[in-house]
């Protein structure tokens, strides 16, 4: 009997010891200095996240790139650079472009592009972009466009004539704003697996570090011949089934066959980068381009300068009143005024086509104007329009009506 209590009382203890064990367990995550050690630890696992993700997406320094490769060139030249133009400080960048197509002698297409690009120290900017554009020796065509970013406002115009202050949806000013450098930097993504580019120094421009970047066509063989070699013709129309430029797109895009098929014949020149950035800074290149089509042999010249300074003005917005409205959409309003449905578009919703019939259906009104028939109204409204005859100026005009007819609808 006493062995039977003394198991007991054992028994009973060594529950008692697992039962604080186990509301220890649960008590101790509960105190006040457990949850914030964990919420601290999780703040700090995303944060520490989050700069990762950042340095991730971040471009590296040039300094840890090998610009003696021509791939690093096509990379850098292909990435998108607007929010980092704007925090390169006041600066005024001008680019001059030169293009020149020839054949067999004569010039068949030449472009001029004028470029000046101006951002202050508040994030604000303003592109002045004019092509003079020729062909055949036919008179010249002078076009352009301008867009101003204003604290938080976004202007577009033509180069001559208003501005219009027009809403952003997504980074209309960015695409505006890396759109002032694209003559060269497009064209060096083109060719940039055809050059050579040579790393020559680095220097200390006020508050920044260049790259200077020596270009060149890389060096023939010994015996190579010398004479412009147009290689393949381009042809007039793509294969039926294109495989090598076949896009993952239903629609494309493609590469234009003139691109794929251009050689570069003659190339040399210099390019500054800025370090952190990688966004030329200065640039003085002149190269040749040959192609063959429709059995003319093509050369096409480039000339391309950009000189960057420094800017002392700040930029205001034009003196304009134009605002842009959304041109009116007549079925979109009135399905949703009869509540009819509509198809979900992006982030927005998106009326549903016309189909025919849903135009109101006109007739002739007592005054001859054509009128809209009201909805559901049958065909009569056909017999009740008023017959046409000739008046005493010679044009059209309602009959008068006859009196039996009132006198039988007032009866």
């Amino acid at each position: 009997m006493g062995r039977r209590k003394g198991w007991l009382v054992y028994d009973s203890s060594v529950v008692r010891w697992i039962n604080i064990l186990y509301l220890a367990s649960l008590v101790t995550p509960l105190s006040g200095c457990s949850l914030l050690d964990s919420q601290e630890a999780r703040q700090t696992a995303l944060k520490e996240g989050l700069q990762a993700a950042e340095a991730r997406g971040r471009a590296p320094s040039l300094s840890a790139l090998d610009l003696n490769q021509s791939a690093v060139l096509i990379s850098l030249m292909n990435r998108p650079i607007g929010p980092q133009l704007m925090g390169l400080g006041p600066l005024v960048f001008e680019l001059e472009a030169r293009f020149e197509l020839t054949a067999e002698g004569e010039t068949q297409v030449k472009i001029e592009d004028t470029i000046r690009l101006k951002l202050d120290d508040e994030e604000r900017f303003f592109l002045e972009h004019g092509t003079t554009s020729s062909a055949l020796e036919e008179r010249a065509r002078i076009d352009g466009r301008r867009c101003w970013w204003v604290d938080g406002q976004y202007f577009v115009g033509r180069l001559h004539g208003p501005a219009t202050q027009v809403p952003t949806n997504g980074d209309e000013q960015n695409a505006c704003l890396q759109s002032g450098l694209d003559p060269l930097r497009g064209l060096l993504a083109l060719i940039g697996a055809d050059i050579t580019p040579n790393a020559t120094g680095r220097d200390r421009s006020s508050d920044r570090v260049v790259h200077t970047v020596r270009l060149s066509l890389e060096e023939p063989e010994d015996g190579a011949d010398a004479d412009i070699d147009f290689s393949e013709p381009v042809p007039k129309t793509y294969p039926m089934d294109p495989k090598e430029t076949r896009s993952e797109a239903i629609w494309g895009p493609r590469v234009l066959l003139s691109h794929s098929h251009l050689k570069v014949v003659e190339f040399e020149g210099d390019l500054s980068l800025d370090e952190t950035t990688g966004i030329p800074l200065g640039a003085d290149i002149k190269g040749r381009l040959s192609l063959e089509k429709d059995g003319k042999n093509a050369l096409l010249d480039i000339a391309i300068t950009l000189v960057v300074q420094e800017n002392g003005e700040s930029i205001s917005p034009p003196e304009t009143d134009r605002q842009f409205t959304p041109r009116q959409r007549i079925f979109a309003d009135r399905a949703h005024l009869l509540g009819q449905k509509t198809l979900p578009g992006k982030g927005k919703k998106r009326a549903v086509l016309p189909t025919p019939g849903d135009a109101p259906k006109l007739a002739l009104g007592p005054d001859g104007r054509l009128v809209a028939v009201p909805k559901g109204q049958d065909q009569g409204a056909k017999s009740d329009a008023p017959k046409l005859v000739p008046g005493p100026n010679g044009l059209a005009q309602a009959a008068a009506e006859p009196k039996d007819a009132h006198r039988g609808q007032e009866q």
